[in-house]
């Protein structure tokens, strides 16, 4: 995945801000559906 920034976006700070207090807020929910995917990946691999 490939991840990019628009340097010239005038309001990225709080851009930065916004996704950055929302990834923790929900940082377990991620983090849970982080590991779930993982487990789902694994046991499509030994399939």
């Amino acid at each position: 995945m490939n991840v990019s920034i628009d340097s010239n976006n005038e309001y990225i700070e709080e851009d930065i801000d916004i996704f950055d207090n929302c990834l923790h807020q929900h940082d377990e929910i991620i983090s849970e559906s982080s590991n779930r995917i993982y487990q789902l990946i694994k046991d499509f691999k030994k399939v």
